[in-house]
């Protein structure tokens, strides 16, 4: 999945493709796609939809046979994954507070896929 942050395209309306909800000017102007939002095969999918987009796409590669707690945690780690990426200079514990987990996990994630923390953020935001 890209992220599309700089979406030069306009809509009047931009809507969801998979929970159908919409954004836009309230006067009904053109105006780029959401930063939150993001593109994939032309199809435009909020940032709910697509946090649960990544984190569908990692459970499709996992084997049948693995336990539903692995699985949990698998999920987590992929959700983790898409918020790192998706704003890497964003303190470990915004992050933590969007997947709902702990900031040693982020830390964990962050570490493990080498999108270390800029320099400009302070340590106690971590």
């Amino acid at each position: 999945m890209v992220v599309d942050a700089h979406n030069l395209r306009s809509e009047v309306r931009w809507s969801c493709a998979r929970c159908e909800v919409s954004a836009g000017q309230i006067d009904d102007r053109p105006s780029p796609l959401p930063l939150t939002w993001t593109t994939s095969e032309g199809l435009a999918y909020c940032l709910s939809c697509s946090r649960a987009r990544a984190a569908d796409e990692a459970m499709e590669l996992l084997p049948e046979t693995i336990t539903g707690e692995a699985r949990a945690k698998l999920r987590r780690k992929a959700l983790i994954r898409f918020e790192i990426s998706r704003s890497p200079d964003s303190a470990n514990r915004v992050i933590a507070s969007a997947c709902r987990t702990s900031t040693m996990a982020v830390a964990a994630v962050r570490d493990e896929i080498d999108i270390p923390l800029s320099t400009g953020v302070a340590p106690a935001d971590n």
